[in-house]
């Protein structure tokens, strides 16, 4: 089923949401992402497909995202002095994303994220250069501290270096969700994963951080609440490409939709979170958060409508409601 990213409505496109005044602050990796697909992916030989150059990183799309629905954003990141740079931060200015808390670093390259994989996923290889971003130091984020004070929500990806990711916390008392890419860097999470307000894990990250093996979805649950009762208050895991696991307010939800199979994972979780946290933003109850969040994640995967570059929250909240009535959700067990 496809949904018309505009359902046949006319949104004034100068009249916003009630987004609140107060800014989400962003901070990680700021990246151009290099994806490579083979029609057939052999070892020592040259593979026939497809290359696409983007812009990435975890934090940056979040921070995109939010602009993008109307949320006002405070991004804290570091590029180097190349054109990748330059192409970064031009993207980030026009949707209206200052640009004086991302450090730029002279004769450094900027981040890099590199992936490629077979048509049908079964291989998939990637390197990530994000050397820059060590620049985002102790010292850097002491000069952003004052932007803690008047946000609700601290979004953060794993690329922080440690020492970093305890000033951020000790210095902030608001809701802090985390973006893990992959398990190694999800180890960053473990030393304070009772400060987790939110996190969008895969099967693979959640079973590093419980300290499971996720082999059915009786193993999810049980994973779900290790987390949990570590102080992690909402979690969101996909399951398959029709299935997603989701905790909030103590109760675990497994949401299917019936008649999309998303497809596309790259950018999911960052589309998910920005969703869910514009939806707070607005002041909708979690369970409509979420379906906003399910909303971009789904249109992330190309199985709604395409992601157009005038993305606005009133659009993708007509949407949910419309997604609502094809979903299936099943509460599976309350947490007290």
């Amino acid at each position: 089923m496809k949904f018309d990213l505009l359902n046949g409505i006319k949104i004034n496109r100068f009249k916003k949401a009630n987004i609140k005044t107060q800014k989400v602050v962003v901070v990680g990796a700021s990246v151009i992402d290099i994806i490579g697909t083979a029609t057939i992916l052999k070892n020592n030989d040259s593979s026939c497909g497809n290359i696409n150059l983007k812009t990435g990183g975890m934090a940056r799309n979040t921070a995109e995202n939010l602009a993008r629905l109307g949320v006002k954003i405070t991004f804290i990141s570091a590029v180097g002095d190349d054109d990748f740079a330059r192409y970064i931060l031009d993207g980030l200015s026009k949707v209206g994303i200052e640009l004086n808390l991302i450090r730029r670093i002279a004769n450094k390259k900027t981040s890099v994220f590199m992936s490629v994989a077979s048509e049908d996923t079964s291989s998939r290889y990637s390197i990530n250069d994000t050397d820059v971003f060590e620049t985002v130091d102790v010292k850097w984020i002491e000069k952003c501290k004052t932007h803690l004070n008047n946000t609700k929500y601290l979004i953060m990806d794993c690329n922080i270096k440690h020492d970093v990711a305890e000033e951020l916390i000790s210095s902030y008392d608001g809701n802090i969700i985390i973006l893990p890419a992959s398990y190694t860097k999800a180890k960053l999470m473990l030393s304070f994963i009772s400060s987790v307000y939110a996190t969008f894990l895969n099967k693979d990250i959640l079973s590093f951080l419980s300290g499971t093996t996720i082999r059915n979805e009786q193993d999810i649950l049980e994973s779900i609440i290790i987390l949990n009762d570590k102080g992690v208050k909402n979690i969101f895991v996909p399951y398959d490409n029709e299935t997603i696991y989701v905790l909030n307010d103590y109760i675990i939800k497994k949401i299917r939709h019936k008649k999309i199979k998303s497809i596309n994972t790259f950018g999911s979780s960052e589309a998910f979170i920005s969703g869910f946290v514009a939806g707070l933003q607005n002041g909708e109850p979690i369970e409509k958060a979420v379906e906003i969040g399910l909303t971009m994640y789904l249109i992330n995967a190309g199985k709604i409508s395409e992601m157009d570059k005038n993305i606005e929250y009133n659009k993708i909240k007509l949407i949910a409601e419309n997604l609502v009535k094809n979903l299936d959700i099943k509460i599976i067990t309350t947490l007290y």
